[in-house]
C-alpha cells in the first residue's frame, strides 16, 4: 500500500484530478447540509481550481528558499476582497487551500482529509436531530434570522437590474454568458419583504424566471 501511494505521489495529473474532484464533491455535498448557494457555478468552479493552484505553488516553492520568500512577499500584497458570508464558508475555503498543500506532500493524507470533511458534517447533521444534542442559543439577534431566495432568470443581469431595484438585497450573482441565464441570491429580513419584491418582479413582463428556491436561515 505504501508503495502504491509513493507512486501516486509522483503522478501530477492524478493529484490535480484528485484535489479538483475532491473540492467539487465536498462543496456539492455541503450545499445540501448547510448553504444551498454552495451549488452556484462560482463556488463550484472555485472548489475545483483553488486546490490545484495551492498544490502547484507549494510544489514549486518547496525546494527553493529564495522563491519561497518571494512568494510570501507577493501573496502579502494580494488580498481576498470577496465578502465572506459565514465562518462555515471561510472554513471550507481554508480546506481547499489545505487540500492542495497536503496533496503536494502526501496523497494519502489528502484522500483522508477529503473523506473526513465529507463524512464528519453528515454525522453531525444526523446527530443534531436528537433532542439532547440540539444546541439552544438564547442570545440570537434578529439579524441572525433571514430569508435567502435564489432566482434563476433567462435574462441577463443588466436587464434584470434595469427592470427592478434589488441592489439592497443581492448576496451573489452568477451570469452564464453562454446560455444568457442569471442566478441571483437575495437576502431578506422577512418573508413579507420577499413577497413584495416577488410582486414587483412578476409585474415586469420581459423578466422570465426559470426557478425560485427559498431557504430560511437561523
Amino acid at each position: 500500500m505504501e508503495l502504491l501511494f509513493a507512486k501516486l505521489d509522483q503522478l501530477i495529473l492524478f493529484k490535480v484530478f484528485l484535489v479538483s474532484s475532491g473540492g467539487l464533491i465536498v462543496f456539492y455535498i455541503h450545499s445540501f447540509i448547510i448553504f444551498s448557494y454552495f451549488r452556484s457555478p462560482s463556488y463550484l468552479f472555485t472548489a475545483m481550481i483553488l486546490p490545484p493552484i495551492a498544490m502547484i505553488i507549494t510544489s514549486v516553492i518547496s525546494s527553493n528558499l529564495a522563491l519561497s520568500l518571494g512568494m510570501i512577499g507577493a501573496l502579502s500584497i494580494v488580498r481576498y476582497r470577496t465578502p465572506i458570508k459565514s465562518v462555515y464558508e471561510l472554513a471550507l475555503l481554508f480546506f481547499l487551500i489545505t487540500l492542495g498543500v497536503t496533496a503536494s506532500v502526501n496523497t494519502k493524507y489528502a484522500i483522508f482529509l477529503i473523506l473526513i470533511i465529507i463524512i464528519f458534517p453528515i454525522i453531525l447533521r444526523f446527530a443534531f436531530n436528537f433532542e439532547f444534542l440540539k444546541i439552544k442559543n438564547y442570545l440570537i439577534d434578529d439579524q441572525d434570522h433571514y430569508i435567502e431566495v435564489t432566482y434563476i432568470f433567462e435574462n441577463k443581469f443588466n436587464e434584470i437590474k434595469s427592470s427592478v431595484n434589488i441592489d439592497n438585497y443581492i448576496q451573489n450573482i452568477d451570469e452564464n454568458y453562454i446560455s444568457g441565464n442569471t442566478e441571483i441570491i437575495l437576502k431578506f429580513n422577512s418573508i413579507d419583504e420577499h413577497y413584495n419584491i416577488q410582486e414587483k418582479i412578476d409585474k415586469v413582463k420581459n423578466l422570465k424566471i426559470i426557478n425560485v428556491s427559498i431557504s430560511k436561515r437561523n
